[in-house]
């Protein structure tokens, strides 16, 4: 995908560089050249930033929730249910939901707060708008109300 942009963006800096020496000779050329590339790598960082492939700090913005049905309540914790739960949500907000691949053994991340409270920290990789393989990690606090599991917290680094 990179090397066909790449590409892209030398013979469409060639073209342009072409038709402005002919109707400017080399100065306008050059003038025609720099413009485009300009627009070119503007239009790469606005989709960049309005399309989610950015790598800075992000936060959930909702808290999540997920209901189920289970004939097992315990009350000392059960970081197993809590990581599937914590996936299940981290899925629903990504861009590619069917391609996440979470950490292995991610549940080793998981700690039992008390109260029905789990803190987690893990990564998953999916991928993004354009294609790519990126990975995400994430961190936060899930719980566990009344047959249901509420995010608490989810960050997104």
């Amino acid at each position: 995908m990179l090397t066909v942009f790449i590409l892209f963006f030398i013979v469409t800096l060639f073209v342009v560089y072409f038709i402005g020496y002919c109707k400017s000779g080399p100065i306008g050329a050059l003038v025609f050249t720099g413009l485009a590339a300009y627009i070119i790598i503007a239009s790469i960082f606005f989709c960049a930033e309005h399309f989610g492939c950015d790598s800075s700090s992000r936060k959930s913005s909702e808290n999540s929730t997920v209901t189920y049905s289970s004939n097992t309540q315990s009350d000392h914790g059960d970081t197993t249910d809590a990581w599937i739960y914590t996936k299940e949500i981290v899925r629903r907000e990504l861009k590619s939901p069917g391609t996440a691949k979470f950490e292995f053994a991610g549940h080793r991340g998981v700690n039992y707060l008390g109260n029905k409270r789990y803190s987690f920290s893990s990564y998953v990789d999916s991928q993004n708008s354009f294609g790519a393989m990126i990975r995400t990690h994430f961190h936060g606090t899930i719980k566990e109300t009344h047959n249901r599991w509420v995010m608490e917290e989810l960050n997104y680094n």
